[in-house]
């Protein structure tokens, strides 16, 4: 959005840019506050020295702010009707800014208030950043779900032949009889001892095999 010279004569006669630093939002106010959504740039028909009227509304993790060229801040849990409000008036010639409440804001609005207050001062406003990871501290290993974690729970010969499958074998039709086709596709990875296993017992067998490839 444009704004005609008097807009912007007005905004460094009333000290957006004398004493204090330019607002985060631009001298414009056309720069959106990091994170804030739903923004507009808006000004005032009829613009004074004391009030420039220009101003930036929009809302900031939920609650609706507006921040205004004379160094002036609201914060309000909606733009037409709220229980409470929060204004922040920061001076060019004074280092603090004042802070009034009315009502019972919520404690994490007070973060919001924050970050107004650091705009307007002309501080830098940044998205958090994410930490690098330490490459001396050990980090946690995805696990790969393998064997009985890859298959639906069922009784166990119908496991152990679809567990076999898995396993590339042929245990023959999956219904869950234990036939010679199973024995020999299990007896083709665990050796000719899975001829004698108990049905529970080669399913187990047969879940460390696949899980622990290093120990085969």
């Amino acid at each position: 959005m444009k704004f005609p010279a008097l807009y912007i004569g007005l905004l460094l006669a009333c000290g957006v840019t004398k004493g204090m630093a330019e607002p985060c939002v631009s001298s414009t106010f056309d720069v959106p506050i990091p994170g804030a959504v739903d923004v507009v740039t808006r000004h005032a028909d009829v613009p004074s020295p004391k009030f420039p009227g220009l101003w930036q509304e929009g809302s900031l993790d939920g609650y609706f702010y507006a921040l205004y060229a004379n160094g002036e801040g609201i914060l309000k849990s909606a733009r037409e009707t709220s229980e409470w409000d929060i204004r922040v008036v920061c001076e060019a010639d004074q280092e603090d800014c004042s802070i009034k409440t009315n009502g019972v804001p919520p404690e994490d609005a007070q973060d919001v208030v924050d970050i107004l207050t650091q705009c307007l001062q002309g501080q830098p406003l940044t998205s958090p950043e994410i930490p690098t990871p330490d490459p001396e501290t050990p980090q946690p290993q995805e696990v790969i779900p393998c064997g009985l974690a890859t298959i639906p729970e069922g009784p166990a010969g119908l496991s152990l032949q679809r567990l076999l499958v898995i396993a590339g074998q042929d245990p023959g039709p999956v219904d869950g009889l234990i036939g010679r086709n199973t024995r020999n596709a299990l007896a083709a990875i665990l050796g000719a001892e899975a001829y004698e296993m108990e049905v529970l017992e080669a399913v187990s067998a047969l879940d460390r095999w696949m899980c622990n490839p290093s120990e085969n």
